[in-house]
């Protein structure tokens, strides 16, 4: 009852939201003047977080302008090396706050603001808030240049709409219902999870291939199976106005014999609820697969705001009666195929799935705090670091020659985790003058290694982690090479000199450059590895220039770069 109450309780306040932007959504400007193109909508899936707006294509190109949607003033400039790399926040005077990101550049006078800023702090990596009276802006204002800054993947403009007091995601296609779609989703797979014992995770799971019937009806055969809990996932996409991208679907409904079991809608969402993605698809085949498959059960510490039924969507057969089971798919201009199928249990029939046989070493309540440990490790998880009971595995095995600890294999990597938990490992054969080059590192599903950092604290190595796997102890003593991108002559012909920037192990975690013996601004475009001083009022033209470089990784092992150029 509590559920359904906080149910009704949200679809209020968003009708109310709803209908509050509904008001001004002919009033907004699009945020770019080019023909619309989307790669990729609200709510599309990512691992550990759902996408949180629109991304705009920009025909592979950057430099296009970038338009204000509404009165307003800018509230916020943020500018990082790696995530959304240079962004604008605007505030508007109807409650909602448009966000602008992967930018190249700014207009001049924001530019110059930001510039200035970044010289006071002698840092690239900037993050201002403004009250209202430092950059008022009109509808339809130029605002910024389109780009590839931060962890684009290609030239675009990620656009957001937000609730100002909230800061809570809108789905701006409610706002923009211009942007065509005329193609249906599309469905798979149906994939059946029969549950055993302690906890969700205890599972076995079997496919099976729709067929398509039209473009809006799926469905297969009728499954007979043994009595049992079971739940429902379906793999379902979609496509907007019939570019090759791949989307997500706006609602989903599933009924079992007219029962509404599970319904969920994309209209808004919290930064703080975002991870919950890891629970809400089958994290496995996410990891692993690279398949995309909702399930359409809610785990018990899945606390989701997109779910607007008040049953988690588990199934009980118990009898030997037909039970119709349907499922409705939507997208945001209403284009909707439906899926539906029969299942059965018979008595004294071969089970269709295989009980679990992995050996487990404790039982694992995801609503409380658990610890796991012996001589050579330890684990701690805090309170609801699971989304359902867990069954925790372990065991270890040697490492290689440049490993310093056992290797660790905590739990299964395709297993998530919603809350960052403590590691501590026993280090073995490492001599103490290298206790501060030590750190925790683990192979990722490809096998590379990826490190984790740490401290000691008495006899272990300890830091914290957001995921399972395989892990050891290294150590990192390299330092990090630091190579200029220039011509033959070391002559600069453009208005840029450039280095790349890379460490072996622990990571870059500072650089700083200097001409002529004075801090200048570099850019860092994390995902290339380079830094960046485009040539301003701070150097002379047409004389030699002495270029100092220094790059210091997460062990404090610092590379330094000294020559000269002539500009």
């Amino acid at each position: 009852m509590l559920l359904f109450k906080k149910t009704l309780l949200l679809v209020s306040i968003l009708v109310i939201k709803i209908s509050l932007l509904a008001q001004i959504k002919n009033e907004l400007a699009f945020p770019l003047t080019i023909p619309v193109s989307l790669s990729a909508n609200f709510g599309e899936y990512r691992l550990n977080h759902f996408h949180s707006g629109i991304d705009i294509k920009t025909m592979k190109q950057i430099g296009f302008p970038v338009i204000n949607i509404y009165d307003g003033y800018i509230s916020r400039i943020k500018i990082q090396s790696a995530a959304y790399g240079k962004t604008l926040y605007i505030n508007h005077p109807n409650g909602i706050t448009s966000v602008y990101a992967h930018l190249n550049n700014f207009i001049p006078q924001i530019e110059n603001f930001v510039k200035k800023a970044q010289y006071e702090r002698n840092s690239y990596e900037i993050d201002i808030f403004l009250d209202s009276t430092i950059f008022k802006l009109k509808k339809g204002d130029t605002i910024a240049f389109s780009g590839n800054s931060g962890n684009s993947s290609g030239p675009h403009l990620h656009f957001e709409i937000r609730d100002s007091k909230t800061e809570n995601v809108l789905n701006p296609l409610l706002l923009y219902k211009n942007i065509p779609d005329f193609y249906p989703p599309f469905a798979k797979n149906i994939v059946l999870y029969r549950f055993f014992g302690n906890g969700l995770y205890n599972n076995s799971k079997k496919y099976f291939n729709l067929k398509k019937i039209n473009d809006s009806i799926y469905t297969f055969d009728t499954i007979i199976l043994e009595n049992g809990l079971f739940g429902i996932g379906i793999e379902t996409l979609d496509f907007i106005d019939n570019n090759e991208n791949t989307c997500n679907i706006y609602s989903l409904k599933m009924t079992f014999d007219n029962d509404t079991l599970y319904s969920s809608v994309f209209d808004e969402f919290s930064f703080s609820e975002t991870q919950y993605i890891n629970s809400f698809l089958d994290y496995s085949e996410l990891v692993s697969g690279k398949k995309y498959i909702q399930k359409l059960f809610i785990e018990p510490n899945n606390n989701l705001s997109i779910y607007k039924s008040n049953k988690n969507g588990l199934i009980s057969l118990s009898d030997t009666l037909l039970h119709k089971i349907y499922i409705e798919i939507t997208d945001i201009r209403n284009n909707k195929i439906k899926v539906f199928f029969y299942v059965k249990t018979k008595p004294n029939i071969k089970d269709i799935f295989e009980k679990p046989a992995g050996k487990y070493k404790k039982i694992m309540p995801y609503n409380q705090v658990n610890t796991f440990k012996n001589n050579e490790i330890s684990l701690e998880f805090p309170e609801n670091s699971f989304y359902d009971t867990l069954l925790f595995s372990y065991s270890k095995e040697k490492g290689s020659l440049n490993f310093y600890s056992y290797i660790h294999n905590v739990n299964k990597f395709d297993v998530p985790v919603h809350k960052k938990f403590k590691i501590s490992i026993l280090p073995h054969n490492l001599d103490e003058s290298l206790f501060q080059k030590a750190l925790i590192c683990y192979f990722g599903n490809k096998n590379q290694i990826i490190a984790v950092g740490g401290e000691f604290e008495k006899n272990k190595i300890s830091a914290y982690t957001g995921t399972f796997g395989k892990y050891f102890i290294m150590i990192d003593t390299i330092k990090p090479v630091i190579k200029p991108v220039i011509n033959k002559n070391d002559t600069i012909e453009k208005n840029k000199i450039e280095f790349k920037i890379t460490d072996d192990l622990s990571g870059i975690k500072n650089y700083s450059g200097f001409i002529d013996d004075k801090w200048v601004l570099f850019e860092y475009d994390k995902k290339n590895d380079l830094i960046t001083y485009f040539f301003d009022e701070n150097i002379t033209s047409n004389m030699n220039h002495s270029i100092k470089i220094i790059v210091t990784d997460n062990r404090d092992n610092m590379s330094i770069y000294n020559g000269t150029f002539y500009y």
